[in-house]
């Protein structure tokens, strides 16, 4: 009878600290923000005057990139890693960082930042690739200021592109 008391007591004492693992952390201690996902929830499949995005008919092929929305600097491009031949049944597209593509880490969380979403076409150089559009800006701050969300959805201002990042906090 003793043992299965102290048993329960552990139990009682342990389950508070297992459930401080699933919190979100203070937002005045983050050092470090990873986006360890980017899952294109939705996307223009036609251009803004209802022609294809592929001259010879088509669905587009799709990839974006993340960028410095101040300076136009790309962060991180997911060219190479585009979405061939989108159709409605396709989505959500999803970049699984960490799984063959590496994590986007941060150190620090001012810098004003958006994805840019393309169309890539057949040619060699990214100048060939048409511009689809961006989804709003937002910062880091922001969004540990907001509660340190797992998840955050970034739309375009028409909300034709519909973004969810995945982040994790250290």
């Amino acid at each position: 009878m003793m043992r299965s008391r102290l048993t329960l007591l552990l139990l009682a004492c342990l389950l508070p600290l297992s459930a401080c693992d699933t919190q979100d952390p203070d937002p005045n201690n983050v050092q470090r923000v990873f986006i360890t996902e980017v899952r294109i929830v939705d996307a223009p499949l036609l251009r803004p005057d209802g022609d294809d995005w592929d001259s010879l008919g088509g669905n587009p092929d799709i990839y974006v990139e993340l960028v410095n929305a101040t300076s136009g600097n790309i962060i991180e491009s997911y060219r190479d890693e585009n979405f061939s031949n989108v159709g409605d049944n396709d989505f959500p597209l999803v970049y699984d960082l960490g799984m063959g593509l590496p994590e986007i880490e941060f150190n620090s969380f001012n810098g004003v930042l958006a994805f840019d979403m393309y169309d890539e076409d057949p040619q060699l150089t990214k100048g060939d690739d048409d511009y689809m559009g961006s989804t709003e800006e937002f910062t880091l701050r922001d969004i540990i200021d907001s509660g340190t969300p797992q998840f955050v959805s970034l739309t375009s201002a028409n909300s034709d592109i519909v973004i969810r990042i995945t982040l994790d906090y250290d």
